[in-house]
Formats: C-alpha cells, structure tokens, sequence
C-alpha cells in the first residue's frame, strides 16, 4: 500500500470523525454513563437494554446453529461458499471443541504442499464466537481461492489479508439485521455493528499512531513506560476525543500486536481489511448474481498486486483519493443511522 493511500484513507477517516465517534458515545447510555469505559469499548449489547430481565443470561448458540448461519449467510452471497463450508466441516479442517488443553481464540493456517487450508478454534457459544468462525473461516475461503497459483502469489501482505475475513463478518452481521427474530436480536447485532466500527475505525487509528510516535521516540533514545502512556494518551484523544473515561493507557503493553518481530507497524492493515470489505458489501448490491465472479477475480490477485492496483483494477477507483474510503466508511454509517432511529436512548 501507497503511502499517498494510507494518508487518503486516514484523511477519509478524519472527515467523518464525529459521526463515527458517536458509535462509541451512542453505547455509553446502555451502561449509565455519558462516555464509554474504555474496559467497555468492545463489551457485547448489555442485558436489559430493551427492557427484558437484566439478570437473564443469553442463552449460548450451539456450533451447529452458529456455522449454520454463516452458511446462510454466505450462501446468499453465493452457494459455492456455503459449500466450501461444508467441506471444511467434512474433511475435519476446522478444530472449535472447546478444551481446557487450548487457549482461546481463533487463527488460520495452511499447508502449501497439500493446498490446503485449516481453521482453529475454541468456540464459546457466543454471537461473537459465530463471528469469529465466519472471519477464519473467510481466511481459509481467501487461500481456496488462490491454492492452484504459484506459492509465491498466494503470499498476500497484511494490507489485503484481512478483506476476505472481514467481508464474511460484514455479510453475517447483515444476514442477522435482516433475519432477526426479535427487536433485541437485532438490537445485538446492531451494537456489533457500532463496536466493529470503533474497533476499526478509532481504535486500530490509535494503535498506529502510537506506532509511529513511539518509534519516533525511540530513534532519540530510551522510552520510558511514562513516555509511553503520555503517548498513548495524545494519539487516544486525536482519534475518540472525548468520547471516552480517559485513555486506555496500557495498550501499548498488553497488545500482542506490537510485539510480532516479523512484522513493524502491524495495526493499520486490520483498518485497510475493513473499509475494503465494505467496499465488497457495495459491490455485492451493485453487482448482485456477477459479483462472485468479480470477488474471486479479485482475491486471486491479493498476492500479485498491491492495495492500490487492487483498487484501482477491480473498484475502478483512486486508492490515494479519500472519496474511495469516503464511500467505504458509508456502510457503518448507515448502521449507525439505523441504531439511532430505533433505539438511541
């Protein structure tokens, strides 16, 4: 990716920034307060909110009827990726028992050799634990795509590894906005909506302007944990303002992000994965029944092309002009909308 494409992207962010901070002041009422904890920023949609028994515990999704709704939901897309699905599940690719010999969360992998995919997983019975499945599951789908190319142009960067996971999550959370049994089902996934948004939008910004500073500091000699915090601190409120309880001062220390040695400057690419794959959502209304065919043409060239020719070939747009990201970051904002119509307090 460009450097002019990263700054359009950032400056696409910035023209938009109130809207989107308000995907973290418009949750703050459900917990009682005016601004959001930052231990609350990623917290599911409080019991209660709609006025149900706050006490009641969410019932858990089993494994069968959460990867059924991922197989809904991507097989209104198209069919060939519902059965992708189910071949994962038939060949025993994807481990999600949930075992006190495993840790949690979820990561893909592959063997070249074989040319194929794997997913693993601890599946807790959450709507996020079936979010978290339809992401590695998308990685998986991603290298599927790819697995009769030379080695070397299936090796997509970071910038572009994140689309197909995240275009899987965007089309399950649209899947169960349309299908909601109840106000409080879509009430849920609505707020997962929002907290994508920050997550992405704010909180993946903060992390690489810290980065940045952070490596700025360094090149004139020690960083102190104080340094750091006040850091962190400057680029939190750059990007949330004051939409949240303080700053969350100790990112820096506990996220495993910065602590790869592969890879500098790791954070941002999750942005650039998210505001694609909402590029692909409006692709897949504009296009509808040849949009598969344009999906898996572009997936194909992850490993060969950069961000910039990616967009440029396949959305027929300027990756270094905001109004490409601009029409990207609409798709959250609509949600946004949606929730502040129908249950805003």
């Amino acid at each position: 990716m460009s450097e002019a494409a990263l700054n359009a992207m950032l400056e696409a962010i910035r023209s938009r920034i109130e809207d989107i901070r308000e995907c973290v002041t418009i949750r703050a009422p459900f917990f009682g307060t005016d601004k959001l904890a930052v231990y609350d920023l990623m917290a599911p949609a409080p019991k209660g909110a709609l006025g149900d028994k706050a006490d009641s515990v969410p019932a858990l999704i089993s494994y069968e009827e959460g990867i059924q709704t991922v197989k809904d939901a991507l097989g209104s897309v198209n069919p060939e990726m519902a059965e992708f699905i189910d071949m994962m599940l038939r060949k025993n690719w994807v481990e999600a028992v949930v075992d006190d010999k495993k840790i949690g969360g979820a990561f893909y992998s592959r063997f070249n050799e074989l040319k194929q995919p794997r997913v693993f997983s601890t599946y807790m019975g959450s709507i996020t634990a079936v979010l978290q499945q339809s992401h590695e599951l998308g990685h998986a789908f991603h290298y599927w795509m790819m697995r009769d190319m030379p080695m070397i142009e299936t090796e997509f960067p970071m910038t572009l590894t994140e689309t197909a996971s995240t275009f899987n999550e965007a089309a399950v959370r649209r899947h169960l906005v349309a299908t909601s049994a109840s106000e409080e089902d879509r009430f849920n996934i609505l707020w997962q909506d929002l907290r994508s948004a920050a997550n992405f939008l704010l909180n993946t910004t903060v992390r690489l302007g810290f980065e940045l500073e952070f490596l700025k500091a360094r090149a004139k000699g020690y960083v102190s944990a104080q340094k750091a915090v006040e850091l962190m601190r400057t680029v939190w409120h750059e990007w949330y303002g004051d939409t949240t309880q303080g700053a969350d001062d100790y990112l820096w220390a506990y996220k495993l992000h910065y602590y790869k040695t592969d890879q500098l400057i790791y954070n941002y690419p999750y942005t650039v994965g998210y505001l694609l794959s909402q590029g692909l959502i409006v692709e897949l209304d504009r296009r509808g029944e040849d949009f598969f065919e344009f999906y898996r043409n572009m997936l194909r060239d992850t490993g060969r092309m950069t961000v910039d020719e990616i967009v440029a070939k396949h959305f027929n747009a300027d990756a270094t002009n905001p109004e490409f990201w601009q029409r990207c970051i609409e798709g959250p904002l609509a949600s946004l909308k949606t929730f502040k119509k129908d249950f805003a307090k």
